[in-house]
């Protein structure tokens, strides 16, 4: 199915403008849709030029029977679903969305914005991250040059993967103006089971059932003040307990024999389960992928009027190795956490004051630790202010090996040689 054969709107235009701003030492701000901004606007290092892309907005090819889809940039990642969704396809790793700073009722995110992030929903444990899914990328690098990789299916791609070299790099290689993504077929059944449960229980009974086939597509658990329970019965109530939520995904046969055999196990364990609706299971994952869950959106200990930005409780993204994810002391001196990817994802408030404490421990087991956003009633201002020391403004970039950074530095080097479109995401 093909809707336009062009080549990318206005690339002649965008090839200039960063043309100019590479001989003229100008550095140029990616801008699709801003649902990325509450991450990127503390990590900017000097004044940018806004480089819009707008006019790639276009869904260019998709092939149901290939299983591929080709789009500009700046295309809506709901435009795109969309289309998926009437050939009963879908883009399996669930790209977050999050929500316009001055539209809150609308979810949404640009394509280029999507890949530049590099991030996953909740089925990325399953299903793979994003950049499993990335096929073919054409971009303009920071010396105006059109450059494209990759291909439509997985036999053509060959040499070096710069296709998923772009997943996470956040706009600092280049601006790209198409992506082709492989796509699948939706499962045709699913079924959301909840129990209340500690986070050890949790993670104890997923290390156990690591070697089941169960048709498991994702899980997440939510501490005990911001859980979004279904329970009715205060009984199920306790300071340790928080709400698992369990999602199946696969064929009728096999979701619904392992959700029997699930709730029989939670029943012998003397937990009491109960399976959501079809609206209720929509609701809650919708919430956990664009981060509008309770514990996003609902910071502990927030006091806007402080004087010391370092006391505020700021959200932090801790990403766990394989080896750790069924750890319960992943990272001792945090706070319960919000659990996603079966235990090696996890999301929590902290002071901006612990941060390099935090990062430290979290680099002894070889995680990462990422300082993700602050609470809605911290202003701008007041974060800037506390960030004077290089160690504390060090938070706002991944912690990374000297030969990670040194490899970092030379890709960067290769492809924006002068810092056309540096932002200080990354280093």
């Amino acid at each position: 199915m093909s809707f336009t054969h062009d080549t990318p709107v206005g690339l002649q235009g965008w090839q200039e403008r960063i043309l100019h701003a590479y001989h003229h030492g100008e550095a140029l701000a990616l801008r699709g849709l801003q649902t990325k901004d509450f991450f990127t606007r503390h990590r900017l290092q000097q004044p940018l030029s806004v480089l819009s892309t707008a006019g790639l907005g276009a869904l260019i090819e998709h092939e149901p029977s290939e299983l591929y889809v080709r789009v500009q940039s700046a295309a809506s990642l709901s435009m795109v679903e969309e289309v998926l969704d009437q050939a009963g396809q879908c883009l399996a790793f669930e790209p977050p969305r999050f929500l316009l700073k001055d539209s809150p009722s609308v979810a949404n995110a640009s394509i280029g914005g999507m890949v530049a992030s590099g991030l996953s929903g909740p089925a990325r444990v399953s299903a793979g991250s994003l950049r499993d899914h990335v096929l073919g990328v054409s971009l303009i690098n920071g010396r105006g040059e059109y450059l494209q990789f990759g291909g439509q299916v997985m036999k053509n791609v060959a040499g070096y993967d710069v296709s998923r070299l772009l997943c996470g790099s956040w706009g600092m290689l280049g601006l790209i103006t198409e992506v082709t993504f492989k796509v699948l077929p939706k499962a045709p059944c699913e079924q959301s089971i909840q129990v209340r449960a500690s986070q050890s229980q949790a993670l104890a009974l997923l290390a156990q059932w690591g070697t089941r086939a169960w048709p498991l597509n994702a899980s997440v658990w939510a501490p005990p003040s911001h859980d979004g329970h279904h329970f009715s019965d205060p009984r199920h109530h306790d300071q340790e307990s928080g709400t698992w939520t369990l999602r199946f995904r696969g064929a009728a046969a096999s979701v619904k024999a392992s959700v029997e055999s699930l709730h029989a196990e939670f029943k012998r364990l003397g937990l009491v389960s109960l399976e959501l609706t079809a609206m209720q299971a929509q609701t809650l994952w919708s919430s956990v992928k664009d981060q509008t869950h309770g514990f996003f959106v609902s910071p502990p200990g927030v006091d806007s009027s402080a004087e010391n930005a370092s006391s505020f409780n700021v959200l932090w993204r801790l990403s766990l190795p394989l080896t750790q994810q069924h750890n319960t002391q992943a990272l001792p001196s945090s706070p319960q956490a919000f659990m996603e990817w079966h235990g090696a994802l996890r999301w929590f408030w902290a002071p901006l004051s612990q941060g390099l404490a935090l990062r430290q421990e979290a680099a002894t087991i070889g995680a990462q630790l990422t300082l993700w956003k602050t609470p809605p009633g911290l202003e701008a201002q007041a974060l800037a202010s506390s960030l004077t020391s290089s160690a504390t403004a060090a938070l706002l970039r991944p912690a990374l090996s000297h030969a990670s950074a040194k490899l970092n530095t030379h890709i960067q080097q290769a492809f924006d040689p002068k810092g056309v479109f540096y932002n200080g995401c990354l280093f």
